[in-house]
């Protein structure tokens, strides 16, 4: 028989006051299922924790960012002030030819941004979200902004 459902990785957060209840419900998950505790989170989903010494906790995906760089070929690209210029129109113009965009390339991007955005990097969050609304009919300063923002 297969089974129903099949979770790949589960993170359980919570504060050191509830840490009696969090132990229950690993008990209780151990109960059911087949789990591997591998103790205080160092990396999920991409996105590595860091534990600071004072209490703070810092996320980060430099190895998600550098490979989503080097797979768009812009890991020697310079920085920008603001991931969006905003001197650059993005509106659709009709009389516009599409060019040598190519949409499942901008897509990918875009996706990948999503997800740096959604992560750990919410300061791109606007210029993505703009961004994405070009999905259907881009151009080349569509192309030109996405990497503007990686």
């Amino acid at each position: 028989m297969l089974p129903l459902l099949c979770v790949d990785d589960m993170l359980l957060a919570y504060a050191p006051t509830a840490a009696k209840e969090a132990e229950e419900i690993k008990q209780d998950l151990a109960a059911n299922y087949k789990i591997t505790n591998l103790g205080t989170a160092r990396q999920f989903l991409g996105v590595k924790i860091h534990y600071h010494t004072d209490g703070l906790i810092s996320v980060g995906q430099i190895v998600f960012i550098d490979s989503v760089l080097k797979q768009f070929h812009m890991e020697a690209a310079h920085s920008a002030a603001t991931p969006i210029d905003d001197k650059v129109t993005l509106d659709l113009a009709e009389e516009e030819e599409d060019g040598d965009v190519d949409p499942t390339s901008y897509k990918a991007i875009i996706g990948s941004l999503m997800y740096i955005a959604l992560a750990t990097r919410p300061d791109i969050s606007f210029a993505v979200a703009a961004l994405s609304q070009y999905n259907l009919r881009l151009f080349a300063r569509h192309l030109t902004a996405v990497q503007r923002v990686l």
